[in-house]
């Protein structure tokens, strides 16, 4: 009798595991989520272990610009962890699905990314999803919300395109296409020296900027301009705005003037001055009637300045007619007016009806320069200044006899005053 053979029984048994191996893979085959694993515990016998490949959860698409940040929740590998385990994303309109951020079935994004960001999409309105792969498997998620995908913005051109330094509040009008409103709407400058303080949406066509630029910023128009779109999306314009040099104040003439003068010209000199410039004074009490271009050194200023007006060294700033400014420091100064003290009403010069006498004013702020004149019967025939509380007046009188008069004194610097009708009697 020959010993019994085992190898066939063997041989069965493995043939019997295969077979196993076949039905699962028939049944489960099909359903894309399914993963079969066997493992052998023994001659003669196997054990069967299936298990699925999860879907990708929560996608959601938001749109910033013509870039799509898409997000999911992520998913382990049926044999654990995410070795061998990548995701496919796909953007989707009108039902015709094209792969997005770079990923495909051959080649997905390895895990554990769960995000990325689809660039360059054109305008419209999306869905995507995200499927999971592990090695021939995959599972395909629920597609995200509906994602809507404006045109880029364009910048056409801004106005002012030229402004100067130490420019403040310049409004500047941004025309261009693909403007929306939103709270990330912001505008900004490449370099240094420029400033935005603020962004106004006016229209899908039509910004308005606020800006301002420093005194140092660089001359020339190598200044980019960068719009944050208010949908997030981005956009430049490449020597947008040009700076130029801004003007400088450096003396007046003449250099004073008094209180209470009015309609006084003043020669504003400098460099880099524009015809259309604007001059200021600073502090209160000078009002600039108007400003004259005569040159790119030399500005004509009509002012007035008030009764009481501050004393003291005053600024001055042009303004040339694209915002650029210059400051003299204290080049101008306004000096207080003249005062009379006596003659008075109370008690006038009277050197009898049509005759003549010399006396002595006296008052504060006089200036060598001066000079004194009559009102009314009083004819001044000469005058010497003596000091600035005192000047020497030889006057005559005329008209009938005790007709009233006075007398007005006049600093170089225009400062005036005139004493009361009355100071002076004719007899």
């Amino acid at each position: 009798m020959r010993p019994a053979r085992r190898h066939p029984s063997t041989t069965r048994s493995a043939t019997l595991v295969v077979a196993v191996v076949v039905v699962l893979g028939s049944i489960v085959g099909p359903i894309a989520s399914a993963w079969a694993a066997f493992s052998s515990t023994g001659s003669g016998t196997a054990t069967g272990t299936v298990t699925t490949l999860a879907a990708p959860g929560n996608v959601a698409g938001t749109p910033s610009g013509s870039t799509v940040h898409v997000s999911w929740t992520g998913v382990t590998s049926p044999a654990g962890g995410t070795a061998n385990l990548g995701y496919w994303v796909r953007r989707s309109v009108g039902g015709s699905p094209t792969d997005a951020c770079g990923s495909s079935q051959a080649v997905p994004l390895p895990a554990p990314a769960v995000s990325c960001d689809d660039t360059a999409v054109a305008a419209g309105t999306y869905t995507y999803t995200v499927t999971a792969v592990f090695r021939s498997w995959t599972s395909q998620s629920a597609a995200s919300n509906n994602v809507t995908v404006t045109s880029a913005a364009q910048v056409a051109s801004l106005s002012p395109s030229t402004i100067g330094q130490g420019a403040t509040n310049v409004v500047v009008a941004v025309t261009g296409t693909g403007f929306v409103s939103g709270a990330s709407l912001t505008s900004s400058f490449s370099g240094s020296g420029v400033a935005v303080s603020s962004t106004t949406f006016v229209s899908s066509t039509s910004l308005s900027l606020n800006v301002a630029v420093s005194p140092g910023a660089t001359v020339g128009n190598n200044y980019t301009y960068q719009l944050t779109n208010g949908n997030g999306g981005t956009t430049t314009k490449t020597n947008a705005v040009t700076i130029t040099a801004r003007p400088t104040v450096t003396s007046t003439s003449p250099t004073s003037r008094a209180q209470g003068t009015s309609s006084q010209n003043i020669t504003v000199s400098g460099t880099g001055f524009v015809n259309g410039a604007a001059t200021t004074f600073s502090g209160a009490g000078i009002t600039v009637n108007s400003t004259t271009f005569v040159s790119s050194t030399s500005l004509t200023a009509n002012i007035s300045i008030a009764t009481g007006a501050s004393l003291g060294g005053r600024s001055i700033t042009v303004t040339n007619p694209d915002g650029g400014t210059g400051t003299g420091t204290g080049i101008f100064t306004v000096n207080a007016a003249p005062t009379i003290t006596s003659p008075t009403i109370a008690s006038p010069v009277n050197p009898g009806h049509n005759n003549s006498t010399t006396f002595t004013m006296t008052g504060t702020n006089f200036v060598n320069g001066l000079t004194v004149t009559g009102t009314g019967s009083a004819n001044v025939n000469t005058f010497t200044w003596l000091s600035a509380t005192s000047i020497s007046v030889k006057v005559t009188g005329s008209g009938g006899s005790g007709a009233n008069g006075g007398f007005t004194v006049t600093n170089p610097d225009g400062g005036t005053v005139t004493s009361p009708t009355g100071s002076f009697k004719n007899g």
